[in-house]
């Protein structure tokens, strides 16, 4: 949807941030219309409302609100990514799970846990869920 507004840009929709599509609409509904209806400006923020997004929660298993607002995007229909429960069944990848004193370890014992089946399938669950 193409539209010429006093910047005599051609911009579409899609390239207009939230802000500035309600503020073009408030601006519609008092007859100002950047050569763009109404209608067309209402039909572009349901759709926006209705958006989900693929999120990726980074954070530290010691964050005690990540759980809570992993479930509060999911409750907002968002798909969400819980490293700490990947997939059913699945804890997720937890160095304590592989030594509890691994925050000890030398370089070397770091580098060599990298290798191990339990780090690779984290990773590999991790960066499935950026792709």
């Amino acid at each position: 949807m193409m539209f010429m507004g006093d910047w005599m840009t051609t911009l579409t929709l899609a390239h207009l941030s939230n802000q500035a599509l309600y503020y073009l609409a408030e601006k519609a509904g008092q007859g100002q219309t950047y050569g763009i209806t109404t209608e067309q400006l209402e039909t572009e923020v349901r759709h926006r409302e209705q958006m989900t997004h693929k999120i990726y929660i980074a954070s530290s298993w010691r964050n005690p609100f990540q759980p809570e607002l992993v479930e509060i995007l999911r409750e907002w229909g968002h798909e969400v990514y819980d490293f700490r429960n990947p997939e059913a069944g699945n804890t997720g990848f937890n160095w304590a799970d592989m030594d509890p004193a691994w925050e000890l370890w030398t370089p070397d014992e770091y580098r060599a846990a990298l290798d191990s089946d339990l780090a690779e399938d984290g990773f590999v669950h991790d960066m499935n869920a950026l792709a």
